[in-house]
Parts: C-alpha cells; sequence; structure tokens
C-alpha cells in the first residue's frame, strides 16, 4: 500500500510512524516538499483543491505493483514526468522521486525505493 501526503499534519503523523524505517534524508526531503504545498496551496487543501499531494511507497515492490494502476487512475503516461531525482543513496537503496503534473496547478510527487543496488563509492 501507499501512502498519501497531503499537508504538514499528514507528514507529521507519517514521520512519527515511519522514522525507524526509512532514511531521515527521505523524510527531511518529504517535509520540505509538502512545506512547499502549503505555503503554496493552503494546508488545509482536499482533495479536488488545487497543489498536489505526495504519494509514498515504502518498498519496491509495493512500488512496482501499484504505480501502473496510480498512474492509469490519472490518465498519465509513465514516460511523461516532469522531472525525475535522486533523494539519497541510503543502505544500499536509492530513494528516488518522480513529480507529474496533473494540470497546470495540481501536482502528484512519487516517492520510492528502487531495487537493493551497489554501494557507491565516493
Amino acid at each position: 500500500m501507499y501512502q498519501r501526503l497531503m499537508n504538514k499534519l499528514d507528514v507529521m503523523i507519517f514521520k512519527r510512524e515511519m522514522a525507524d524505517m526509512i532514511p531521515e534524508e527521505v523524510i527531511e526531503h518529504i517535509c520540505e516538499q509538502i512545506e512547499v504545498l502549503d505555503n503554496t496551496y493552503g494546508s488545509y487543501r482536499g482533495s479536488k483543491d488545487m497543489g498536489g499531494y505526495i504519494l509514498f511507497f515504502q518498498n519496491n515492490s509495493i512500488h512496482k505493483a501499484l504505480v501502473a494502476e496510480v498512474l492509469d487512475f490519472y490518465n498519465l503516461d509513465s514516460e511523461l514526468y516532469e522531472y525525475s531525482d535522486e533523494i539519497c543513496n541510503c543502505k544500499n537503496q536509492i530513494w528516488k522521486e518522480k513529480l507529474y503534473m496533473l494540470g497546470s496547478d495540481d501536482a502528484l510527487v512519487l516517492v520510492y525505493p528502487t531495487e537493493e543496488c551497489d554501494v557507491r563509492e565516493e
């Protein structure tokens, strides 16, 4: 299953529940993204209001199993995202985000881990 994060309250609860399960860098990145949405569109947005939200997938198998359904629901092509970025490479796993535009002022941000990978040499 995924978690839908729309505002600061959602993130506070998310942070409490997930603090021991996912890297701090991922949690902080999500907090920053939600803060931007709240400051721009208001923290009391409903599901039909502008701004958008984050869908968080806890592991790669859940992401793989559900991402096609999510994109299909919103009539999005998986290759037509605005940007894709690496959040961090922690504990032998790369965490990513992808931003899809649902409208001119409405976005869907997917946050998910990729499959395990070799640790990068720095």
